[in-house]
This record gives C-alpha cells, sequence and structure tokens, in this order.
C-alpha cells in the first residue's frame, strides 16, 4: 500500500480544489477518488488504526499506478488543528501544501456558499456576529451538520495560528504555503514552484478559469460584517499578505 505522501490543506473556498485540479494532470502525482478523502476529520478518528486509515485510503486509490505522490486535498485538516497530529503519525514524512487567501472575502466567500445551500438561514451581518456563540455551543461537534464545519466563517481564517500549529509536527521544509492569487496570476510559476517543492519534472499545464463564482458580495449588512471580519483578523489579513 501506498501511503497518503501529499496533503493539499489550507481554508476552504482558498484554491484547493484548483490546486488538485492542475497537480492531478501531472503524470508523477495521484489524487484520491473525489479530491478530499475528509479521514482525520471524521468524528471516530481516535477508534481508527492505522490500518484502518490505510484500508481507507485504498478504497480511495484503485487507479494508483507507481506516482511518486499520493494526493489528498481536505481543505479542513488545517483548521482542525488536532488532525495535525494525526497526520503526523500516519506519515511523519509527508508534504504540507497550505493554500491562504484574504480571511475577509474568504469568509464571505464560505457564507455566500452556505447560504446558497441552506445551511444558513441568518443574513451575513448577524451570522458573522453569532458565530463565537453558535461555536461556542457547537463544542467542537465534528458532525456534518456543526456549526464548526458549517459557520466557522470567521474562525477559519486564523491562518497564522494553523501555520504555527503545522509546525509543532512538520518541518518548514515539508510545508509549502501558496497564496490563491499566486495560482490565479502566475499559473505556471506556481505550479513549478509546487513541482521543485517535491522534486519532480515541470511538466506543463494548462490553466483554466476554475476561481469564478455566481455569488457578489453586495449590500450595507455585507460591508459591515466585512469591517467586523477585518477588526478581527486584523493581523491575519497582515500575515497572508506576506504570502501574495
Amino acid at each position: 500500500m501506498r501511503k497518503i505522501n501529499l496533503f493539499i490543506i489550507g481554508g476552504q473556498k482558498c484554491g484547493t480544489t484548483a490546486l488538485a485540479a492542475f497537480l492531478s494532470q501531472h503524470d508523477d502525482i495521484c489524487l484520491v477518488s473525489g479530491k478530499e478523502a475528509h479521514i482525520f476529520d471524521q468524528p471516530d478518528i481516535d477508534n481508527y488504526s492505522l490500518e484502518d486509515i490505510d484500508k481507507k485510503y485504498t478504497s480511495l486509490l484503485s487507479h494508483y499506478n507507481g506516482e511518486k505522490w499520493c494526493c489528498d486535498a481536505t481543505p479542513i485538516y488545517s483548521y482542525w488543528q488536532p488532525t495535525h497530529s494525526k497526520i503526523a503519525k500516519y506519515n511523519p514524512d509527508a508534504k504540507i501544501i497550505f493554500m491562504l487567501r484574504d480571511p475577509i472575502e474568504r469568509a464571505v466567500s464560505q457564507y455566500q456558499m452556505e447560504h446558497s445551500r441552506g445551511n444558513e438561514s441568518l443574513s451575513i451581518l448577524p451570522a458573522f456576529l453569532l458565530e463565537k456563540w453558535r461555536l461556542y455551543k457547537a463544542n467542537k461537534n465534528p458532525s456534518d451538520l456543526s456549526s464548526w464545519r458549517i459557520h466557522s466563517y470567521v474562525d477559519r481564517g486564523y491562518f497564522s495560528k494553523q501555520y504555527k500549529q503545522l509546525l509543532m509536527h512538520f518541518s518548514p521544509e515539508q510545508i509549502l504555503v501558496i497564496h490563491n492569487e499566486q495560482l490565479k496570476k502566475e499559473h505556471g510559476k506556481t505550479l513549478k514552484k509546487v513541482f521543485d517543492f517535491l522534486d519532480i519534472e515541470n511538466q506543463e499545464i494548462k490553466s483554466e478559469n476554475v476561481f469564478s463564482s455566481k455569488f457578489k458580495a453586495i449590500g450595507w449588512q455585507t460591508t459591515i460584517a466585512k469591517l467586523y471580519a477585518k477588526f478581527c483578523l486584523r493581523d491575519e489579513v497582515k500575515f497572508v499578505k506576506k504570502y501574495r
């Protein structure tokens, strides 16, 4: 069994899907079926043995054909920080690609997505203002409909804390941080950076517009909600800009 040795993580709506789609076209990268394995964020993960994890990944790698890298691109692994130690225990030599985005725009994008799915009944301003209470009430419940998955708009944007937690389990050389704007505006250059990080051939992969959104952030509530998020995440905005 070939272990997963590459994880694409980061904020939801930060370009992990786009990056995974591009990397899956490389001859030396095998992406798990469905892109997101969602193994280390399962409610019963503490009951999994390493053999159990191997079996679950095996079922998602039936198409594996000897590629150097096997990749699981599950963004939430970065946000749910207890997963970091579990991933390190599973494969301490794994490499991590950590995707970032402006945390304010990311929060709005997540809200719009959950609202469109019917998972959010509140308008954006009360949703942001009530987020801390919702998360406290959820008490880190990892179930599918928990507020920790659905209503964590601002809280997911504390990227510097997530990165520091990663460094407790992986060396800096094992982590590549990428801002989604790099992938959008410098497609070839950014993919080359990834391929160099993985020590594989630089293959040309066509750029596609996979970042478009049907949502538009408009209205006074959105404006105030963004100001509130900017106040909460002011240090994170500075952190993310370093990688843009």
